[in-house]
C-alpha cells in the first residue's frame, strides 16, 4: 500500500514533501499565495526551536501576518491545535487583527489573549474541497465527482463496457484530454479520454454528424450517451449525445 497522503501542517510539513513512514505530508511551498519567508521559515523555525504549542505560540514565533496565517487556518495547517477552522479564524484576528505588532521571540512570559465563547461554528467537507482547490490547484479529499449535483454515476463502467458491445449506454466520466483531428472531407471530429467513477479509463469517439459544434467544454464530468464498439479487443463510445454535469456551488460563494 502507498503512503497515506495529508494537508500541509505546521508541525510536521516542511518546504516541500515531508514523508515519515506511510504519512506524506504536503509541503508549504504548493500552498498558492503563501510567500517564500514563510515556506522556508516555518520548518526551520520549528527544526530550531521545537513544535508550536498552539496559535498563540505560533504567531509570536513565526511573526506571521493576517493574511498569510489566514491562508494557513483556511487549509487546515493549524489542525494540530484541536481547533476548528472558524474558531481559529476568530481567534487570528484577536491576535492580528488590529495594528500587528512585532513579535519579541525572546519573550520570556507568554500573554494569554482574550478568549472568546463562540457558538458551534458549522464548516462542511465541500468548503474545504474547494478551499483546496483554491489553495493547491486540486482537491486532496474530493474527485471531481463529488463536486456534482447529481448522484447519478452512469449505467455502464468502464471496466464492464466489454459486456454491452452494440448497446447504446449512458456514462459518466471525468475529462481528462481531448484531440481533435480532420476528415477527409475536412470536417472536425474528435477522440476524448475520460476516468469513471471507480479510476477506470474510457474512450469517446464524436463524429462530425452527431457533434456539429465543438463539444468540450472544459474540465469536468461529462454525461456521455452512445454505443459502445469494439476494435481489437479495445471497446470504447460513440457518442450520440454528450453535455457537462454541473456542480455543486461553494458554500460560502452561496448568498
Amino acid at each position: 500500500t502507498g503512503a497515506k497522503v495529508h494537508l500541509p501542517c505546521v508541525n510536521r510539513s516542511d518546504e516541500t514533501v515531508n514523508i515519515n513512514g506511510n504519512d506524506a505530508f504536503l509541503g508549504f511551498v504548493g500552498i498558492q499565495g503563501l510567500e517564500n519567508k514563510f515556506i522556508e521559515g516555518i520548518p526551520k523555525e520549528r527544526r530550531l526551536n521545537g513544535a508550536y504549542k498552539d496559535l498563540g505560540h505560533f504567531v509570536k514565533r513565526t511573526q506571521i501576518t493576517l493574511e498569510q496565517a489566514i491562508l494557513l487556518i483556511r487549509l487546515g495547517a493549524l489542525r494540530f491545535t484541536g481547533k476548528d477552522k472558524k474558531t481559529l479564524l476568530w481567534e487570528i484576528y484577536n491576535y492580528l487583527g488590529h495594528n500587528q505588532k512585532r513579535a519579541n521571540t525572546a519573550e520570556l512570559f507568554h500573554l494569554q489573549h482574550k478568549e472568546y465563547s463562540l457558538p458551534e461554528l458549522e464548516n462542511s467537507a465541500l468548503e474545504d474541497a474547494y478551499v483546496e482547490w483554491e489553495l493547491l490547484t486540486f482537491p486532496l479529499n474530493y474527485n471531481m465527482f463529488d463536486f456534482l449535483k447529481t448522484k447519478y454515476r452512469g449505467d455502464v463502467m468502464a471496466a464492464d463496457m466489454n459486456k454491452h458491445v452494440g448497446k447504446t449506454v449512458r456514462m459518466v466520466g471525468n475529462y481528462v484530454c481531448e484531440k481533435t483531428v480532420h476528415t477527409i472531407k475536412n470536417t472536425k471530429m474528435w477522440f476524448g479520454t475520460f476516468l469513471d467513477n471507480n479510476g477506470d479509463f474510457f474512450d469517446t469517439t464524436h463524429f462530425p454528424n452527431t457533434t456539429p459544434m465543438y463539444p468540450f467544454k472544459g474540465k469536468g464530468c461529462y454525461l456521455i450517451l452512445g454505443k459502445i464498439v469494439e476494435d481489437f479487443g479495445f471497446q470504447s463510445v460513440e457518442v450520440v449525445k454528450f453535455a457537462k454535469l454541473d456542480i455543486q456551488m461553494n458554500p460560502v460563494a452561496v448568498d
